[in-house]
């Protein structure tokens, strides 16, 4: 997990990705998930897990993050399905077996 400090309030907001003209997009400590100025906040870094239930990281922000990385897996697992089916039968074949022996 990466979070960004408001420079302000020195609270900490998760960081989930940049943003078009130098904004990050940021779960609150409310829970909701903004695009917010990243001139705000100091920037992102990686926090351990321990950090990241601490008091510091609210159970609102832990709960919104869990359902944030769980929709964009999924998401992801959809596209790779979608693209592996255009694929021809040789082509899955291959890739298949790279993938094998990458395990």
């Amino acid at each position: 997990m990466e979070i960004c400090r408001n420079k302000n309030s020195r609270k900490d907001f998760i960081y989930l990705e940049d943003r078009p003209h130098r904004k990050y997009l940021l779960i609150t400590p409310s829970g909701a998930i903004k695009s917010l100025k990243c001139d705000l906040f100091e920037p992102p870094s990686t926090v351990n897990d321990a950090y990241a239930s601490s008091s510091s990281i609210t159970e609102s922000q832990r709960t919104v993050y869990r359902m944030y990385i769980k929709s964009t897996e999924e998401e992801l697992v959809e596209r790779v399905e979608m693209y592996f089916e255009e694929l021809t039968p040789q082509e899955q074949r291959n890739l298949l077996i790279s993938l094998q022996q990458q395990l």
